[in-house]
């Protein structure tokens, strides 16, 4: 049998270990989140832009068709954009999949590892 301190060893160790892996997963939360934000501000701001830009080109055209041409133009370069920042955010997602798998995984295996040894001592 284990004494008092044995125990409260064991626990503090694992309280303790359960706090680091939760501080790092705090970590990977919020560098996910500065990614996204950061990612999602820069392509609102594009869009702002391109609506300024549009509308400064429409009000400097000097017909229509010259209006309607710039438009066309800047509309099919946005979509452009908007496909590019589609992609980076689906690579973005798989990186963090990656990231919180690794996360688990490595968390997993050190529980798996610590329960061994506590079940070992007090076998």
């Amino acid at each position: 049998m284990k004494t008092a301190k044995e125990n409260l060893d064991i626990i503090n160790d694992l309280s303790t270990k359960g706090y680091d892996n939760l501080r790092q997963l705090g970590e990977l939360n919020l560098a996910t989140w500065n990614r996204m934000m950061e990612t999602q501000l820069n392509t609102y701001s594009q869009l702002m832009e391109s609506a300024i830009n549009q509308t400064k080109a429409v009000t400097e055209a000097k017909n229509y068709q010259d209006a309607l041409r710039t438009q066309l133009e800047m509309g099919r370069k946005m979509s452009e954009t908007l496909i590019g920042k589609t992609r980076e955010m689906a690579e973005m997602s798989q990186q963090v999949g990656t990231e919180y798998r690794t996360w688990f995984e490595k968390n997993l295996a050190a529980s798996k590892e610590e329960l061994e040894k506590v079940a070992a001592k007090a076998a």
